[in-house]
């Protein structure tokens, strides 16, 4: 699929559903749930390399006084990087 995403654009996803149980377990156990992905592109200078982005959080659940959790995402590792942050490397 191709796309033209502007610059400081945004472009959403699906909602991602986490099963009540996987919830529990993320919540009060051992259970860890992260999302990550990569994207891969180019952009509209002639001659310049394709670029990436990677990104991965953890999603952190915690419960508040009301009925509903908090949930946070939190930067994972040294898994969120780009093409440049390579090159600097």
């Amino acid at each position: 699929m191709d796309m033209f995403l502007a610059p400081q654009a945004t472009e959403w996803s699906e909602a991602v559903y986490i099963p009540d149980d996987v919830a529990s377990r993320a919540l009060h156990g051992p259970t860890r749930i992260y999302i990550w992905g990569r994207v891969d592109y180019d952009d509209i200078f002639d001659g310049t390399e394709p670029h990436f982005t990677n990104w991965c959080y953890r999603v952190l659940i915690r419960t508040n006084k009301a009925s509903d959790p908090d949930i946070q995402f939190a930067t994972e590792g040294p898994y969120n990087r780009s093409d440049e942050d390579i090159k600097r490397a």
